[in-house]
């Protein structure tokens, strides 16, 4: 069993029982398997319902194991014709209805990945690339992150930390949470709230955007920004030294201003602090 897989099944039981269910009397293991990518093939990871832990490694090769709530639940690879892409995707031979699978997946840095999950969770960690991953119902975590990043969620959570890059996040009915990034940051949300704390500084860039919910910001001290907020209708709390405006609208600027953190709102509340 790969290291760290014993807390990709607790997610997996807190899952079944946050969502009322209950989870299979039987784990069936998924065996360890192990592929040599061909060069610049772009890994293509297709899964109804699962709980993903992805680990970005400096070898050459593509690994995973896990566990299924059937038998004879199959992992496959495949090269698809025409365009440089391999394609990950759960096969089985017996199965009467949606199958839970815990993976883990040790994937080379460098590799482009795109991942499309309808239900479960993602935590990746430890991965330079280019990641984009789309949900459905499923949680997405992503930390030590470095590259270009875009992670996406219907109605689940979307955190992100400790991560450098291009880093662009999107959710419609649950929190976007970021913290200690540097780089390109944007963070669009309809009804949940965006929470961001730690630095921003020379060259960096964050756009945090929602209609309904709320956003909240904690700057680490050294922060160095042009800060923009404006609210259609929502409140703002903004009392940094340096900040100027009323109503729907504060603007102003921390330090030599450098970094720039922009914050709309349609409806919702916007409050700036930063650490003393």
């Amino acid at each position: 069993m790969f290291p760290g897989l014993c807390q990709l099944f607790a997610l997996l039981l807190l899952n079944a029982i946050l969502t009322g269910c209950s989870p299979s009397a039987d784990v069936f293991p998924i065996p360890t398997q192990t592929y040599t990518l061909p060069a610049q093939h772009k890994l293509v990871i297709l899964l109804d319902q699962a709980s993903l832990e992805l680990i970005g490694h400096n070898g050459p090769d593509l690994s995973f194991a896990g566990s299924g709530s059937e038998p004879n639940v199959k992992i496959t690879l495949v090269t698809l014709e025409g365009e440089p892409s391999t394609q990950l995707q759960l096969g089985r031979t017996t199965a009467t209805g949606p199958v839970d699978v815990v993976l883990q997946l040790r994937i080379p840095n460098g590799t482009q990945i795109e991942l499309f999950l309808k239900k479960g969770a993602v935590y990746g960690h430890d991965i330079e690339g280019q990641l984009d991953i789309q949900t459905i119902s499923a949680s997405i975590r992503i930390e030590n992150f470095s590259g270009n990043l875009r992670a996406e969620s219907r109605r689940g959570m979307v955190q992100v930390s400790d991560s450098q890059g291009e880093i662009h996040t999107l959710a419609e009915a649950d929190d976007i949470i970021l913290s200690n990034l540097s780089g390109n940051i944007t963070g669009a949300n309809i009804m949940g709230n965006i929470n961001l704390s730690g630095m921003i500084t020379d060259g960096d860039s964050a756009h945090l955007e929602t209609d309904h919910g709320a956003v909240n910001i904690n700057l680490d001290p050294g922060s160095e920004a042009h800060i923009r907020i404006t609210s259609a209708g929502g409140r703002i709390v903004c009392t940094l030294p340096g900040m100027s405006g009323m109503f729907a609208s504060c603007e102003g600027m921390l330090g030599s201003g450098t970094g720039i953190l922009n914050i709309r709102t349609v409806s919702g509340a916007i409050r700036i602090d930063q650490t003393p």
